[in-house]
């Protein structure tokens, strides 16, 4: 689809060009669609990819994973030597479980607008650990309101 402003092609042609850059080593920068990583991912923010290394595994870290054919992007909860567990921060009760050969890629910055934000800081992992921890209480606000 073409029009002015922006092109839009499959997810499934975008993921294979993106896999195959990262494959080679190189950064990827691809926009954020969906509300699953709310609130600290929004639509249309660019997120930076590199290429994933379990070395690199901690709780907190946003990633790119194939969950049954299709690639999401959300943080790791916890994970132990065979699986890892990802929620999305917009997501109440949701859980994708994946072997570490189904990561694919970490997200090291997000782009809003032209501010940079690098996801690595430690205080940013935690925050989106506490915001997981507190989904009982965002779960009944939700119902709430």
């Amino acid at each position: 689809m073409l029009n002015k402003d922006r092109i839009t092609i499959p997810n499934k042609l975008l993921f294979e060009q993106v896999l195959s850059y990262i494959k080679q080593g190189k950064y990827v920068t691809i926009r954020v669609k969906g509300t699953s990583m709310l609130p600290f991912l929004k639509e249309g923010n660019r997120v930076s990819l590199k290429s994933f290394h379990a070395g690199e595994l901690t709780k907190g870290i946003i990633v790119l994973a194939n969950v049954h054919g299709q690639m999401i992007l959300h943080r790791v909860v916890r994970y132990n030597n065979t699986t890892i567990y990802l929620a999305g921060d917009g997501n109440v009760s949701e859980h994708e479980v994946v072997s570490y050969g189904d990561v694919v890629a970490t997200a090291f910055s997000v782009y809003r607008g032209e501010t940079e934000v690098k996801l690595n800081q430690r205080w940013l992992r935690y925050l989106g650990q506490v915001w997981y921890w507190i989904r009982p209480v965002r779960r009944v606000a939700r119902k709430l309101f």
